[in-house]
């Protein structure tokens, strides 16, 4: 165990660094600079700015300087939100992405998982052919759209939930239903693929030889084994959830990462981008080992070892 952790550690720490470095290089390869605005400074006030924030330095000696401060957990100031450290507005709006995100993937879960049982065990079936067409326009249509239809059919005609902003648990409701109904559409031909294809398992045929109950045969041999492939999409979904509402909270004026991720990419903030994404990789990084353990309690023939 403690050689699978430090491992793991160490694997983890190579990741989210290259990630953070073909970052750094990508953002500072793209035409344009944080300060090149329609308005002109005057030259000297830019050279002024440029000096404080490291900018007139080569790349390679910028990226010490970040490489510094990233290894003191510091993602340094913002070049647009005055006076405010990246860190302080990731602590500020990640809570609120983090809620979202999570009761997102709640109902994906939930939803996804369901569907897709009851697809595979009415397989061509009204039902299946219901769960198949749903789960299709679940993954074709895009958020932005999803949200837009939410808000006109529950929010303008039936007057039932507020449209936007972030002011209680009833403005959570239209966000997180955009924002899980795609992964719930891809969980349910996940789970659906994966149940039909231990419903021909050998050891399914044997508990039901047995005289084994439907239920029995469903909850302890085939939903536990055909979780695998599930839960290895629930880690990155899960970041994805987190971390990739950009759109979501955009539309809903969800006060979250997304908000600020947009608005610093137009804006060339450098700082704010990098620490974004750092968010984003460490997730994965976090979800992924997470999933490892919990395989040996799917699988108890998976070992860390």
């Amino acid at each position: 165990m403690i050689r699978f952790l430090v491992v793991r550690l160490l694997s983890g720490a190579l990741v989210v660094w290259v990630v953070a470095t073909l970052t750094f290089f990508i953002m500072h390869a793209v035409p344009g600079g944080p300060f090149d605005t329609e308005k002109k400074f005057p030259p000297e006030i830019k050279r002024n700015i440029e000096a404080k924030y490291h900018l007139d330095q080569p790349v390679s000696i910028q990226y010490a300087y970040y490489l510094r401060d990233l290894a003191h957990l510091r993602f340094g100031p913002s070049f647009k939100y005055i006076n405010r450290q990246v860190q302080d507005i990731l602590l500020d709006t990640f809570p609120v992405s983090l809620v979202l995100g999570f009761w997102a993937l709640c109902w994906a879960v939930a939803v996804g998982v369901s569907a897709g049982v009851v697809s595979a065990l009415w397989r061509d079936r009204a039902l299946d052919r219901i769960s198949i067409f749903a789960a299709t326009l679940g993954i074709s249509i895009p958020n932005f759209v999803l949200g837009a239809l939410l808000i006109l059919i529950l929010s303008h005609r039936l007057k039932l939930l507020p449209p936007a902003l972030w002011e209680g648990w009833r403005y959570l409701i239209l966000p997180a239903l955009t924002l899980g109904a795609g992964p719930a559409a891809y969980l349910a031909r996940l789970t659906r693929s994966s149940v039909l294809e231990v419903l021909e398992k050998d050891y399914v045929r044997t508990a039901r030889a047995k005289g084994l109950s439907g239920f029995t045969v469903i909850g302890k041999h085939v939903l536990k084994n055909s979780l695998g492939p599930v839960v290895t999409v629930i880690g990155p979904l899960t970041a994805m959830l987190v971390t990739g509402s950009f759109i979501v909270e955009k539309i809903f004026s969800v006060p979250g990462m997304g908000k600020y991720f947009i608005t610093a990419v137009t804006n060339r903030d450098y700082p704010l981008v990098m620490g974004v994404t750092i968010v984003y990789a460490v997730l994965i990084v976090l979800m992924n080992f997470i999933v490892d353990l919990v395989y040996t309690w799917l699988d108890p023939r998976v070992r860390l070892d």
